[in-house]
């Protein structure tokens, strides 16, 4: 629950509520799976769900790898379409701390989708692409221009259309058509609700260009489009548009590439048009409202029903068929003059369309005199450009009969009222006015367009009602910013979000048609526990206020609601043809969504909504503030008192102003202060002599200053995680030391080890010398060893000669000695031999050894260099975790600076919805 207190700040906003302004891409091909982003909104603090209005649309917030573990991304969601999704218009909703959000067009597609790839400003950049698919895209910024090539060949009709408008996107598309040489080709661009269609037949084989952009070159993320380029079938209208409800109708359809159409003799923007005869089955429900095309705020009273054409090249687009209660009658011309108008009986329903410029369609019916006819053009309410301009004149006869002259009756011009156009624009440019007929006789009714001297197509197509009076009313419901109920002089988005112990208020607005002034009761139905909401009476203003209001201790809930509106309108009775009864009639009430916002002096966007999805969320409201709704009924010069009631929480104890908006003139009203410290007042109504009689609904709606903490649980999050991140980083502080100093220890190893290896290698090299010397040695005593050898027997020799030989006895003594010398050294030359030959042994098993501990201290390197590059990767590895940790703690740490700002209270104007009061004065 957010924390609340009073504080002497100063008031900053209302309190926040989710609201979704766009997403990309806004829609896919059924049987897909793909991204979609959050780019637009307010108050998306932790977004964790896209809701769509079909359950066959769903959505899983995408999650990212961190130092914390598996967390969401923010915003993104990939979004899967089951495949038998309908084509058409859905919606989509964010859920975040803040509620259910405002809705937004969500569209599935038969043809497959891609997304634009930038850049592609330049014909040499453009994005290749295949006929039969859609490119998702937008326009990025300031001056960008979007450019495309596809391959086309000699007598293809491409259409290439570009949803905007419908897509809720503040776009305004046009689209050209190049050549390969950027020779322009064609062109198309937005009017009303229509985004561009371009249809061209290729003159060619080879490569073209489609360049798409802005019509003021605007960007931003709200700025998107979705350009389909295919050869399948288009409807731009039917004739008549129109079919009762329940009926088997034939219609004609006006369009491109559709199989089996005739040429429709008429062109649109020089694109000649096909017809194709069609059978359509109107539903039974006269009241009922499509929800899966885009109906602007104009187009929220009408009845009628989608038709699509299925053909072997896919689904066509939507048309809007509206529902007649009357004989249809097309028109035939020529009818431009008083003597070719085309005459019509009463009631009528007579459908026309201004081909050429300077077409005016004339008609001629009869009437009885004080008879009062209702007349409505259907035009702008049904996407034409026509803005009608109608006549009435009394024909003027002499005895015979003969057409003297005529008797300007009545001349009008745009439906300028509406309930409240600041929020809700439902004005629009036909005609809706009745007028009473001075006599019998035959009257002249003239149609032509504002700007008839200039325009004229095909597509400007209107249904021109007669009909006798056949009171009935329509009803839509908004939702709206609470601070529009201090000046009425804004609005925007706003979605069905109601906190625990709070209120939201819903704007009832009333279309009353052919005269009907009765008071209309509107109720909310499929509400959960612990949310009530009483009945709403609107009055002749037109406006009356819903007030949902839910318990303290209402369960969180989201769910569909549903309203319908009852009132007693006159009918015809069967018994007594010229009288009426009142009969009790009850119609389903649509729901309006804010697109855009404005004010007093920029018209609000806004179309019908496709769901109507209520959302209690856990947060608990500050105050609450209670009322009856009062329905009083009297004659004038009476005194409406109002008991009033304050309900406080969490410290909230300042005072409350309630106030009274929406009274009629000369109404009197006395808002009421429920001072600190009070919970009661009484809120008065002074209805005076001058106060105009009828019906009135007044609301009531409070005003007060509360202090609010935001999203404190988001702190709180932010605050754990910080804490979790800052024991890790101390525990990768330690990892990072340790793996520091074990890499100091292996890179001392490694030292030691080479170290090593030049003792080892010093040491080899030494005996290696001693070896080599030794075998020296060795071969030196050999050497010796063997020239002992011979004069030992050279020494034998000799003696046993002289032995022998008397001659020499006097030489034996001599030869005696020298005898025994030679074996005196050869003794000594074996021995010096033998010494030898165990030096070269022992030199040889030292050599051996001193190669074996090289090679032992060559291996232990091997190993120490091994465990370097381990601690070293450690390191490394405990660094960049330590790094990470530390980006990631920088940014938690912004985070939970930016999420302690918005926690602190601060002080936030509220204005709870009190009561609606019904005024009835005889």
């Amino acid at each position: 629950m957010a924390a609340c207190c009073w504080l002497s700040a100063t008031a900053f906003a209302q309190l926040p509520a989710t609201r979704l302004y766009a997403v990309f891409p806004p829609g896919g091909q059924a049987g897909k799976t793909f991204d979609v982003t959050i780019l637009s909104g307010a108050d998306l603090d932790d977004v964790d769900a896209l809701v769509f209005s079909h359950p066959g649309i769903t959505a899983k917030q995408k999650t990212q790898s961190t130092p914390l573990g598996e967390k969401p991304v923010p915003n993104a969601f990939q979004v899967t379409i089951k495949p038998d999704v309908p084509p058409g218009l859905y919606e989509v909703h964010a859920k975040g701390v803040f509620g259910l959000s405002n809705p937004r067009a969500f569209v599935v597609d038969t043809l497959p989708s891609v997304v634009e790839s930038e850049p592609n400003d330049a014909p040499e950049q453009a994005m290749s692409i295949e006929l039969n698919h859609v490119v998702e895209a937008r326009s990025g910024g300031t001056a960008d221009v979007d450019l495309y090539r596809f391959h086309g060949k000699k007598g293809q009709r491409v259409i290439a259309e570009a949803q905007a408008l419908q897509m809720d996107s503040r776009a305004v598309i046009r689209i050209e058509l190049l050549t390969a040489d950027h020779r322009r080709l064609d062109r198309a661009g937005s009017d009303l609700r229509r985004d561009p269609v371009l249809d061209h037949v290729l003159p060619a084989d080879g490569d073209y260009l489609l360049k798409v952009h802005d019509a003021v070159f605007r960007g931003g993320n709200e700025y998107f489009y979705r350009l389909r380029v295919h050869t399948g079938p288009h409807l731009d209208f039917a004739l008549p548009p129109a079919a009762a409800p329940g009926s088997s109708a034939q219609i004609t359809l006006f369009g491109r590439n559709l199989p089996g159409g005739q040429p429709a003799g008429a062109a649109l923007n020089d694109d000649p048009l096909q017809k194709l005869a069609a059978t359509v089955n109107a539903p039974n429900e006269d009241d009922a409202l499509p929800l899966g095309m885009f109906l602007s705020s104009k187009e929220a009273f009408a009845d009628g029903f989608l038709y699509r054409l299925q053909t072997p090249q896919g689904l066509s687009n939507a048309l809007f068929l509206g529902f007649s209660h009357d004989p249809i009658v097309l028109e035939k011309e020529p009818n431009d003059v008083r003597d070719q108008a085309q005459t019509v009986s009463v009631p009528v329903d007579f459908v026309g369309q201004f081909q050429r410029r300077s077409d005016i369609d004339r008609v001629i019916f009869e009437g009885k005199k004080s008879q009062k006819l209702w007349v409505e053009v259907i035009a702008e309410r049904d996407a034409s450009v026509l803005d009608a301009y109608v006549t009435v004149d009394q024909l003027l006869v002499d005895k015979d009969g003969k057409v003297t002259g005529t008797r300007r009756i009545t001349a009008q011009d745009d439906l300028t009222t509406a309930p409240d156009p600041t929020l809700f624009d439902t004005r629009s440019d036909d005609p809706v006015f009745s007028v009473t007929l001075p006599a019998d006789g035959r009257y002249l009714l003239t149609l032509r367009d504002r700007y008839f001297e200039s325009r004229g197509r095909p597509d400007m197509v209107y249904r021109l009602i007669l009909r006798d009076p056949r009171p009935d009313f329509r009803v839509v419901v908004v939702p709206y910013t609470p601070t529009v109920a201090t000046n009425n002089a804004q609005a925007a988005p706003w979605p069905l979000t109601l906190r625990r112990g709070g209120t939201l208020a819903l704007k009832a607005l009333v279309q009353r048609r052919d005269g009907f002034t009765g008071p209309v009761r509107v109720h909310l139905e499929g509400l959960p526990q612990g949310v009530t909401a009483e009945d709403v009476v609107v009055g002749q203003n037109n406006v009356g206020v819903l007030v949902v209001r839910a318990r303290a201790d209402a369960p969180v809930w989201l769910g569909p609601i549903r309203a319908t509106a009852t009132a007693r309108v006159p009918r015809p009775d069967p018994q007594k043809p010229q009288a009426t009864r009142e009969v009790e009639v009850r119609h389903p009430v649509r729901f309006g969504t804010v697109l855009w916002g404005g004010n007093q002096n920029m018209i609000t966007v806004a179309r019908v909504a496709r769901s109507t999805l209520l959302n209690v969320i856990e947060e608990v409201a500050p105050l609450q503030a209670f009322a009856p709704s009062v329905v009083d009924e009297g004659s004038v010069n009476r005194q409406v008192l109002v008991p009033v009631r304050v309900e406080r929480r969490a410290g909230f104890n300042d005072k409350v102003t309630i106030k009274w908006l929406d009274q009629p003139k000369q109404v009197q009203v006395a808002n009421v202060t429920i001072d600190k410290g009070k919970s009661e007042g009484i809120a008065r109504i002074f209805i005076p002599n001058n106060a105009p009689q009828g019906t009135f609904t007044l609301r009531l709606e409070g005003e007060a200053q509360v202090s609010y903490s935001r999203n404190p649980q988001r702190l709180e999050r932010l605050k754990a995680d910080q804490q979790k991140l800052a024991e890790q980083i101390k525990a990768a502080q330690q990892t990072q030391q340790k793996a520091k100093s074990e890499l100091d220890a292996a890179t001392k190893a490694l030292t030691a080890a080479a170290n090593t290896i030049k003792t080892k290698t010093a040491a080899r090299d030494q005996a290696k010398a001693s070896l080599q010397k030794a075998q020296q040695n060795v071969q030196s005593a050999e050497k010796t060893a063997a020239e002992a050898g011979k004069k030992l027997e050279a020494a034998r020799k000799a003696l046993a000669a002289a032995e022998k030989d008397p001659a020499k006895k006097d030489q034996l003594s001599k030869l005696k000695q020298q005898l025994e010398a030679a074996q005196k050294a050869k003794t000594d030359a074996d021995k010096k031999l033998a010494d030898a030959k165990q030096a070269l042994q022992q030199a040889t098993a030292a050599f051996q050894k001193a190669e074996q501990e090289l090679a032992a201290a060559v291996e232990a390197q091997k190993k120490a260099e091994a465990t370097r590059s381990e601690k070293e990767t450690a390191l490394k590895q405990a660094e960049e975790k330590l790094k990470a940790l530390t980006a990631a703690k920088t940014a938690i740490d912004k985070q939970v600076t930016a999420a302690a700002n918005a926690a602190k209270p601060k002080n936030i104007k509220v204005y709870p919805a009190v009561a609606a009061v019904t005024i009835i004065n005889h």
